[in-house]
């Protein structure tokens, strides 16, 4: 216990010989004037819910009592950070307490950095000497290559080829030619020659109380998909770009060959596809009839209805081999509305969203797998405001949140949000993060006197700098880090 005391009493008065050493370095480090914001950050643990949560989702017991430690300790941590026009600090409170700052102010020659982990210390960075170290760093790091063939030297004028100097100029050399436009563009022109166009013609049809006055007609045909799929091939076998991409394949001996991915689309298999355009013209109102069906249409595959309207958009979609329907609705003359139905042999989905002025709400229920979800979006005087509420097979996950101005100025901004994992709205979580002016700062180094050391003295070990300031460190940053957080350790060995 003697040497045990004696090393500290030769450490202590170490620390004052260094200090008193550099008397001469010591300056008072002032943060700038100009005003800044701080974002600050605070998070709250319930322990007994949390504790309950944990006993559900971690059997193992050394795993429940590590996260419940992890939940504590994000209880108690408070980061803020504050950043002004020529500073930056970052602090770190646990329990209310400050645990950890760092810091920087920026200078006529560069910037100084200063912590609570080196309290009676400034460190100084100037530009000119930040990239001598690297330059001096370099080589350390990064070897020359061995055996690196010399540059070769530049020809004299007498050792150029008679006609290279006879001639007064030199021609540039061809350009090879170029096709940009078989790389940059999809064949359009030569795929819509197997889509038969019809020309528009007058009709009188009627549906859904809309009369409609023109029709256009668009068919497809088995041949027409295969020369539709050949074609893109080509264009892509034949882009230089994608081509690279086909030669790496190739040499990782992966077979990619224009026969192979040809023969990926076979005709018999394919149905012909029929789509109708009927228009208004005296209203924006256009309806679209498409259907794929096999060639005699014996068979039909699937059929599609859109009706677009100045307000509105229907569309309906069969597929009867999967039994598959999909109705949706979209209207936006008194706000917005948005509904999509998906059904199999049973309802696969059913959502809903709605929209105005003040309010957005939407839900998406899953039949199939006993889940929903729910949100409310709400705009209020002062910002806006939201719930999301998950059910899933009986596990209930839910959450809160509000934007609003940090004080009644008006300046700054103050987000909340809970989180729930039970429907009795007590939150498992609770964050606040605000964003606050800070107009006159009070940084951990104004108004500090500290010795202050450029950078290149602590690499130096014979000026004594580098010995002071880990003593600094030991004694009086580590010291104020562990008496910041004991409040949160004897909390940690209580919930051992």
């Amino acid at each position: 216990m003697k040497r045990f005391v004696a090393i500290w009493v030769v450490c202590a008065l170490l620390l004052c010989c260094v200090c008193a050493g550099a008397e001469g370095q010591s300056a008072t480090v002032q943060a700038g004037e100009s005003e800044g914001w701080r974002l600050s950050n605070d998070m709250t643990v319930d322990p007994a819910l949390f504790h309950a949560l944990l006993e559900r989702l971690c059997p193992d017991l050394l795993a429940r009592k590590s996260a419940e430690k992890l939940g504590a300790l994000l209880d108690a941590l408070e980061p803020s950070l504050t950043v002004t026009d020529d500073a930056l600090q970052l602090d770190i409170g646990l329990n209310g307490k400050s645990a950890l700052s760092l810091g920087g102010a920026r200078t006529e020659d560069g910037v100084v950095i200063v912590s609570s982990l080196f309290p009676n210390y400034a460190v100084s960075v100037y530009t000119g000497k930040v990239m001598q170290i690297v330059s001096e760093i370099t080589p350390m790091v990064v070897r020359p290559k061995k055996d690196a063939p010399a540059e070769a030297a530049p020809a004299a004028e007498g050792d150029l080829p008679q006609a290279a100097a006879d001639s007064t100029e030199t021609a540039p050399p061809e350009a090879p030619p170029s096709d940009s436009d078989s790389d940059d563009f999809l064949p359009v022109e030569e795929m819509t020659r197997y889509v038969d166009i019809a020309q528009p013609e007058p009709v009188e049809y009627q549906v859904d109380g809309v009369s409609y006055d023109v029709k256009r007609t668009y068919s497809l045909n088995c041949d027409g998909l295969v020369g539709i799929w050949n074609t893109l091939v080509d264009w892509v076998f034949n882009n230089k770009g994608i081509a690279s991409l086909l030669e790496i394949a190739r040499e990782a001996e992966l077979e990619i060959s224009v026969d192979q991915i040809k023969a990926a689309l076979p005709a018999e298999a394919l149905p012909r596809l029929n789509a109708t355009f009927y228009s208004s013209s005296a209203t924006a109102d256009r309806l679209i009839t498409a259907t794929a069906a096999s060639e005699d249409g014996a068979k039909v595959y699937g059929d599609a209805r859109i009706r677009i309207s100045e307000d509105d958009v229907i569309a309906n979609l069969h597929v009867p081999p999967l039994t598959l329907g999909i109705d949706f609705e979209m209207h936006h003359a008194d706000g917005f509305q948005a509904a999509l139905d998906a059904r199999g042999k049973e309802p696969l989905l059913h959502a809903t969203f709605n929209s105005d002025d003040a309010e957005m709400h939407g839900t998406i229920e899953l039949p199939a797998l006993q889940s929903d979800a729910r949100f409310v979006l709400t705009q209020q005087h002062d910002g806006p405001e939201g719930r999301l509420e998950i059910n899933a097979g009986g596990n209930y996950l839910g959450s809160d949140f509000e934007v609003a101005p940090f004080d009644a100025s008006g300046d700054g901004l103050r987000f909340t949000a809970s989180l729930y994992y039970t429907d009795d709205r007590n939150p498992l979580f609770r964050e606040e993060l605000t964003l606050q002016p800070y107009g006159s700062p009070t940084l951990g180094f104004t108004d500090a006197a500290k010795t202050v050391v450029p950078i290149t003295s602590l690499i130096n070990v014979s000026n004594g700098y580098l010995v002071g300031f880990i003593l600094d460190i030991a004694f009086n940053g580590i010291g104020g880090l562990l008496d910041a957080t004991a409040n949160v350790l004897s909390t940690l060995k209580q919930n051992t």
